[in-house]
């Protein structure tokens, strides 16, 4: 084993140089590169898979699915997965997904278990239940039809279906 130890030292341990690499001990794979003014990259088996940007940071696997896994302190795992075209956003077993925008009101909620909902302006428009779906205001048809009915299926309108509509088929 080798060691840097500053354990008794009072101030912090520098390094100065533009550029810093780490490669393993036959010198034949990258583990990580510090850039100056630039990004920091983090190589698994020899593939740049992390990489700091001026916006963020980019997740890259080199292949046609990528994978960042987050944790909390109770170990629940939540996953954002990019396959190909597809993009997955998987909560902890039990857990919702909560899509809000920058002024925090609620846009999308998708409830484990449960309810999607959709909001317009914080409030809820429409929800997704065991039943069906309630709609929570209109419904405009702006353009082509809106088709609701099959054979000997109707529409109820009030609390005691007193308006119904009915497509028998004839």
């Amino acid at each position: 084993n080798s060691y840097i130890d500053d354990g008794s030292g009072t101030g912090a341990l520098i390094f100065k140089s533009n550029t810093y690499s780490f490669r393993n001990a036959a010198n034949d794979e990258q583990i990580a590169t510090f850039n100056e003014n630039g990004a920091v990259e983090l190589y698994h088996n020899n593939t740049k898979t992390f990489e700091t940007t001026a916006e963020g940071a980019k997740f890259d696997t080199g292949s046609s699915s990528c994978v960042v896994r987050l944790n909390s302190n109770s170990d629940a795992e939540s996953i954002l997965q990019a396959f190909g075209n597809d993009f997955l956003l998987k909560a902890p077993s039990g857990g919702g997904i909560f899509l809000n925008t920058n002024s925090n009101e609620s846009a999308i909620n998708c409830i484990a278990n449960g309810a999607v909902e959709l909001y317009h302006d914080n409030s809820k428009k429409f929800e997704t239940e065991s039943f069906g779906a309630t709609l929570t205001g209109n419904l405009d048809v702006t353009s082509g039809s809106l088709k609701l009915l099959t054979d000997n299926q109707s529409i109820q309108v009030g609390a005691g279906a007193d308006l119904r509509i009915l497509h028998d088929g004839t």
